[in-house]
């Protein structure tokens, strides 16, 4: 009996170890999402969303656009450049390369404009 539990334990912490979980989307009817749907019709020769018919996009392929979009050759007007601003905001933990910093922090509370706390280690 005792042999049992100590194999049932095993296999859920393997399980957990290897398993993959879904990644979150934007929520649908949202700002973001109508962001997303009108740069996916102006620059979707550029844009790394690939399938942009099927509804509820993944927030990583989101923040990648978005990405990819600040950091091309094109200029933008600043309502665009504001809703770019807005999906790295709304999606920092999908991004390394863009960081986006509150201007006026309280102390280590609202670093990031979408997490109350976050620390970020210099070791990777």
């Amino acid at each position: 009996m005792l042999m049992r539990k100590y194999i049932l334990g095993f296999l859920v912490m393997l399980t957990a170890l290897v398993g993959h979980a879904q990644g979150t989307t934007v929520p649908l009817g949202t700002q973001g999402y109508g962001i997303v749907e009108r740069l996916d019709i102006k620059y979707s020769k550029i844009m790394p969303i690939i399938h942009t018919g099927d509804k509820a996009y993944f927030r990583g392929d989101v923040a990648k656009a978005a990405e990819t979009l600040l950091l091309s050759n094109l200029r933008f007007n600043k309502v665009q450049q504001s809703q770019l601003q807005y999906l790295v905001d709304d999606n920092p933990d999908f991004l390394d390369s863009l960081k986006s910093v509150n201007r006026r922090p309280a102390w280590i509370l609202y670093r990031e404009p979408a997490s109350f706390m976050h620390y970020s280690s210099k070791k990777k």
